[in-house]
């Protein structure tokens, strides 16, 4: 039998050949990580501050005095609600 020769003929039709390609690297990786790092430089980099228009704020004549005040609420058993133990 030559049945194992056979075998050895198609396998190697049927294996393709791999050539080295040839040709120049591929760039596009290269210029992502160079606009990325762009990117990186320009959100970090400090930034001049837009003058703006000028604003004169008021001034209060006195402070306020704040008084505040407690509530005390109360629930009981029975779902009475009291407002400052009245």
């Amino acid at each position: 039998m030559n049945l194992p020769r056979t075998e050895k003929l198609l396998s190697k039709r049927i294996r393709p050949r791999l050539k080295p390609i040839h040709g120049a690297p591929d760039l596009l990786p290269f210029i992502n990580v160079f606009f990325l790092l762009l990117l990186f430089f320009m959100i970090g980099s400090s930034f001049v501050p837009v003058s703006g228009i000028p604003v004169n704020l008021p001034e209060a004549a006195s402070v306020s005095t704040y008084s505040v005040k407690k509530y005390i609420v109360t629930l009981d058993r029975n779902g009475r609600i009291y407002f400052n133990d009245a």
